[in-house]
């Protein structure tokens, strides 16, 4: 890829004032005219939407560091359209690694402080049953007394139903 460079002034790379004010036009008209133009290739050549914006919007800022530095790309569109490919590429390689490295440390820092749960869960289906169980023989027992006395047995006032068996 070649590089246009002011002939007159070469200062170890680094432009002038007046190409660097030059290039950041350049990087205006660029955006101006070919930024949708970009952005559809990016899109394509990602399959992602919004990767493919921030990776226009990272080649954008790459052009606004660099062509006033070392110049203008005698051929911008690739250029940005290249720099956003591998900046949205270097995007994905470090939300992978941060995804990763997050999920190892939240198993190292939640190894021990979740506990197994000490109960068994065959047991509650067991108290569960035996509510229900219970229940009906609350009901069987309903039938034979009269209500009052039910009332106040379930609200424990009356301990005269405590030595009954329920009536078959």
């Amino acid at each position: 890829m070649s590089v246009r460079r002011n002939p007159e002034v070469d200062t170890g790379g680094a432009l002038g004032d007046d190409a660097a004010a030059h290039a950041l036009e350049r990087v205006d008209a660029v955006y101006r005219s070919d930024s949708r133009v970009i952005l559809a290739t990016l899109i394509r050549l990602l399959g992602d939407f919004d990767l493919a914006e921030e990776g226009l919007h990272d080649a954008f800022t790459a052009a606004m560091d660099k062509w006033p530095r070392e110049g203008v790309p005698s051929n911008p569109r690739s250029w940005l359209i290249s720099t956003g490919r591998f900046r949205a590429i270097d995007r994905l390689r470090r939300r992978a690694r941060f995804d990763d490295s997050a999920s190892t440390v939240a198993e190292e820092l939640y190894a021990d402080a979740v506990p197994e749960p000490d109960w068994d869960p065959d047991d509650v289906i067991r108290r569960m049953r035996r509510n229900i169980t219970d229940q009906a023989v609350l009901a069987k027992w309903a039938k034979a007394v009269d209500p009052p006395e039910v009332i106040r047995w379930r609200m424990g006032a009356s301990d005269n139903w405590l030595g009954r068996e329920p009536p078959e």
